[in-house]
């Protein structure tokens, strides 16, 4: 199956048939491993990549990422997987499709790639792929997701997706005693996939 400018295959599964994996050149989609958890850690405890995402930022332990890896995996509106290096399975970031709706067939697009991963296309083909397996799978046919202003290369490579800017949110995220503004975008899934 062609997804764009890589492949992408849908329903592999592990060896021991536990979960199911998006594969594509770079990346794979797969479920959160006990494995995944320091990274994890680390990366929830990042302030300034917590900024970057426009979340507030709590001390995080092992317990804390599971509890909140549960919530994300048992909310039937969402959809949550690790994005992890196709070679060596390690763990570089997470992508999550949020507030689903099913009726209307749009949800919010969230992902977040650890500093050492950045810049080597792990994020592009990941989107890629989850777009892929959203209209597959689901039937979606519309992403949105909200971005700082301020953050120019994560609204470079959205724009390069195909996203489109609907809007701003002025003095929308408060961080480190400022106001920032908040990128609306969205893109219309290809009906004919």
């Amino acid at each position: 199956m062609t997804g764009g400018d890589t492949d992408i295959n849908i329903f592999i599964f592990n060896n021991k048939m536990e979960y199911l994996t998006v594969e594509a050149s770079l990346i794979k989609l797969r479920q959160p491993e006990d494995s995944d958890l320091d990274l994890l850690v680390a990366m929830r405890n990042n302030l300034e990549l917590q900024a970057m995402l426009m979340s507030l930022p709590r001390a995080s332990n092992i317990q804390r990422v599971r509890d909140w890896l549960n919530h994300h995996l048992n909310n039937h509106q969402s959809v949550f997987f690790i994005i992890a290096e196709i070679t060596t399975n390690l763990p570089c970031g997470y992508i999550q499709i949020t507030n689903i709706d099913f009726v209307h067939r749009h949800g919010d697009l969230g992902i977040c790639i650890d500093p050492s991963c950045q810049g080597k296309g792990y994020g592009k083909q990941a989107i890629i792929t989850i777009e892929r397996y959203l209209q597959e799978i689901f039937n979606l046919r519309k992403l949105t997701l909200k971005v700082l202003e301020g953050n120019h290369v994560a609204i470079h490579l959205y724009k390069t997706l195909a996203y489109q800017n609907v809007g701003i949110y002025k003095e929308h995220f408060y961080n480190k005693g400022l106001w920032h503004n908040t990128v609306v975008m969205e893109k219309i899934l290809r009906q004919n996939i």
